[in-house]
């Protein structure tokens, strides 16, 4: 599986297939990766509180789509 050229976009995603993380705002580190075949649906989940927790404030949600 190969994801797209660059940079991991940031913030709301694309329905698409992909790769994602957590990003800590204060220390740059990824809290959290997963992958989902659904990324839109995926970030919507995790804001409705699935585990684990993504919280905005202290977060960044950067995504990446599968190719």
């Amino acid at each position: 599986m190969s994801f797209g050229p660059g940079r991991y976009k940031r913030g709301r995603p694309e329905k698409v297939p992909g790769v994602y993380r957590y990003v800590n705002k204060k220390t740059g580190k990824v809290d959290y990766q997963g992958q989902s075949i659904d990324l839109r649906r995926r970030y919507q989940e995790h804001l409705r509180g699935s585990s684990p927790p993504f919280d905005p404030k202290k977060h960044h949600f950067d995504w990446k789509e599968q190719t």
